[in-house]
């Protein structure tokens, strides 16, 4: 499966869901910063800094066999000529050659075909035809007015359940988020920082939001004298 969308519509999180209502282990490749397919399939033992994949890690030391395997940013794949990224991906999301994954470190042939195979990606004509053709491509739209104002109420609750709080979200608020289409990832580390000032502050009732981008950040470092 291929969830395509927006960043920050959660697509993410729903695999991570995924994993916990069916009770397996996840392991997540972030193929924006995978260098080449080692991340995916290992490193070579020719290398002195020799190491297991993430396929591998999930086969031998989970607890299944069908496993979630979170391919995130996958229109973001590189890698070098040496070893594309692309090549392991074809190899991993054909049901045939599954079968017969090997690692390059420990040098295992392993039937990864079982794994459930996640992909998300912003942009779908960023990924190559042969990566397309193995994949359901889901696309995620944005979510209605109504439906981001029911994630962000979701998202506070949760806030609050945390740390153990009852406080109130205006209607005002909510509108406003919605009105600028906030996305549900912003939303919730916003919501997030403004329950802290909320409860520091003794208020019931929120109608402003903290911790955006005009927020003051402190600098780090030693003031004179000391």
């Amino acid at each position: 499966m291929l969830l395509a969308g927006p960043p920050g519509i959660g697509k993410t999180l729903f695999a991570e869901s995924l994993a916990t209502m069916v009770g397996v282990d996840l392991e997540v490749v972030s193929l924006a910063a995978a260098q080449g397919s080692f991340q995916i399939l290992g490193t070579s033992m020719h290398w002195s800094t020799a190491s297991p994949g993430q396929v591998w890690r999930l086969l031998a030391t989970g607890h299944a066999a069908n496993g979630v395997l979170l391919l995130d940013e996958i229109d973001k794949a590189r890698g070098d000529e040496r070893c594309l990224t692309e090549m392991a991906l074809l190899d991993l999301l054909d049901p045939r050659t599954a079968k017969r994954i090997v690692d390059q470190a420990v040098d295992v042939t392993m039937d990864a075909s079982a794994l459930w195979k996640l992909g998300t990606a912003n942009n779908l004509n960023a990924i190559s035809e042969p990566v397309r053709s193995r994949v359901e491509v889901f696309e995620i739209v944005p979510p209605s007015r109504a439906e981001l104002i029911e994630i962000y109420l979701r998202q506070w609750e949760k806030h609050c359940d945390e740390h153990q709080v009852r406080l109130e979200l205006s209607a005002a608020l909510l509108a406003r988020m919605a009105d600028i289409q906030m996305s549900p990832r912003a939303a919730s580390r916003r919501l997030k920082f403004t329950l802290g000032r909320a409860v520091r502050n003794g208020v019931s009732l929120v109608d402003d939001l903290f911790g955006g981008g005009a927020a003051a950040r402190r600098s780090i470092g030693f003031s004179g004298g000391h």
